[in-house]
């Protein structure tokens, strides 16, 4: 059944055709997962940098899931960090903050062992009955743990080409970027502590929350410009693989925006793609006018739509109810104001009737409403 838009105070009118639009700003999108995990077979854990801003934006985390402690002295039961866990993660597309002594040549370091010892029998046991010797092999980090890696082969044999974020906390890692096959790789160039990570994480995954910079930095590759990061971070990614994702869908523009009064055109420009389900909902209305004939765009980014004519002096409010402005990749819910954590208000802006929006000799100024609080005045998208 149809909303109810909203209660007429004048007579209605026939909505006039509706139109695509201006072309799109960038190319971004969310990532198809909205799950978080981490995997660290040893050292301590710092992936809350990440994990707590993608939670904030509304992605699941599970601080018990794949993850590990320091090991006690004598300790080598690796726990959860195992090949088979890791193999199951990548295979899932699922995003990933990941601590690992690593390397082009070694891979990633999956499993800890104290002694060398079970560390080989542990290897035996699963190869070659459950993983090939091209898939595993052994190795020792450089705090002195025995390990079992995965190889580049294996990351490339096991990880999927959907878009996902991959924050690989380790030595070397970025030279495994051509190893995995989708996402936003993130990684060092050489030698990595862990402060490094506790530098960078924040100011990525802050600006793409929009803590930092009024959340006018949300899309990773404007975070990733952004001056702070340390000298061997480096990241890569295509623009289709995830260089350009948000975490969640926000408004960057729609007309009209302050004055209309006769009935015309106008669109709701979204920064990534959108899901396009149910368009007749994406939209509501309060006031004298009522909002008719939603259609997205090709490109999925952009919601066209009709209203009614107001009278002089009447107004409406058009909302943009987040129930159903969702991500097209991962379902994540509308960010009404750019900045986490991302919460259960709408984006809505009002039109009156003081002057036509339809008038190409009419140039309205900028304003965004959100909740009767005005926002970004002026701002540049």
């Amino acid at each position: 059944m149809r909303v109810n838009k909203a209660v007429r105070c004048i007579s209605a009118v026939a909505a006039v055709m509706m139109i695509m639009g201006r072309n799109l700003r960038a190319v971004c999108e969310t990532p198809e997962d909205t799950r978080v995990y981490v995997f660290v077979p040893y050292a301590t854990d710092h992936s809350s940098l990440m994990t707590n801003e993608l939670k904030d934006q509304g992605y699941t985390y599970d601080p018990l899931i794949h993850k590990y402690r320091d090991p006690d002295p004598g300790d080598n039961d690796p726990g959860v960090c195992t090949p088979a866990n890791f193999r199951t993660l990548l295979g899932q597309g699922v995003n990933l903050w990941i601590v690992c002594h690593s390397g082009v040549a070694w891979g990633v370091s999956v499993s800890s062992y104290l002694d060398s010892a079970v560390r080989n029998q542990e290897y035996d046991r699963i190869v070659p009955s459950i993983f090939s010797p091209d898939e595993l092999a052994t190795g020792q980090t450089t705090d002195n743990f025995y390990c079992i890696r995965v190889t580049p082969a294996a990351i490339a044999a096991w990880s999927t080409a959907k878009k996902q974020i991959l924050f690989l906390s380790g030595c070397d890692t970025s030279a495994l970027f051509g190893q995995f096959q989708g996402g936003l790789e993130l990684g060092y160039e050489w030698d990595h502590y862990w402060d490094e990570s506790a530098t960078n994480a924040p100011l990525l995954f802050q600006n793409m929350s929009g803590r930092l910079n009024s959340g006018t930095k949300r899309r990773s590759v404007s975070a990733l410009a952004v001056a702070g990061y340390t000298a061997n971070f480096r990241y890569s990614g295509s623009l289709s693989a995830g260089l350009g994702a948000v975490l969640a869908p926000t408004v960057v523009d729609y007309w009209p925006k302050i004055n209309a009064c006769q009935e015309c055109p106008g669109w709701v420009e979204f920064d990534c793609k959108m899901d396009t389900a149910a368009p007749d909902y994406v939209l509501t209305s309060t006031g004298c006018g009522v909002v008719t004939g939603e259609s997205w765009n090709g490109t999925n980014y952009k919601l066209s739509f009709g209203f009614t004519s107001l009278d002089t002096g009447s107004s409406m409010t058009v909302i943009v109810n987040k129930n159903y402005a969702k991500s097209g990749n991962n379902g994540v819910k509308l960010d009404h104001d750019k900045v986490a954590p991302n919460d259960t208000a709408h984006f809505q802006w009002t039109l009156s009737c003081t002057q036509s929006a339809c008038d190409p000799g009419f140039v309205q100024p900028d304003s965004r409403m959100v909740y009767g609080l005005e926002k970004l005045r002026g701002a540049a998208q």
